[in-house]
């Protein structure tokens, strides 16, 4: 836990979590068992909206990684499509707009 989110409240603690999760503030306002008007209260104080941007900051640092592994690692396609104009892959010799490409 960071020194910003020690200075919060379990309920506060526990609605940043929720929106940072995704949770709306009605939502995030009754599972931490407070007024939804609350959390717009809270949202205003300095040490609140620290502590959120901090977390929303390391999830989007996490997502972001997450991202660029699976980009690194995505199959690449093994040969490009073929061209309307081009030679049909299926030896005919016509184009393959001709033969082949009115069943794909």
């Amino acid at each position: 836990m960071s020194p910003t989110t020690q200075l919060l409240t379990a309920a506060q603690q526990r609605a940043i979590t929720l929106l940072c999760a995704g949770a709306t503030a009605t939502a995030a306002a009754r599972a931490a068992g407070v007024h939804r008007n609350t959390i717009g209260n809270w949202m205003r104080s300095p040490a609140f909206r620290d502590a959120f941007l901090e977390i929303r900051r390391a999830q989007d640092l996490i997502w972001r990684e997450q991202t660029q592994s699976a980009l690194r690692t995505a199959p690449r396609p093994s040969s490009p499509k073929t061209g309307r104009n081009q030679p049909c892959p299926c030896g005919s010799g016509r184009k393959f707009k001709r033969c082949c490409m009115p069943r794909h």
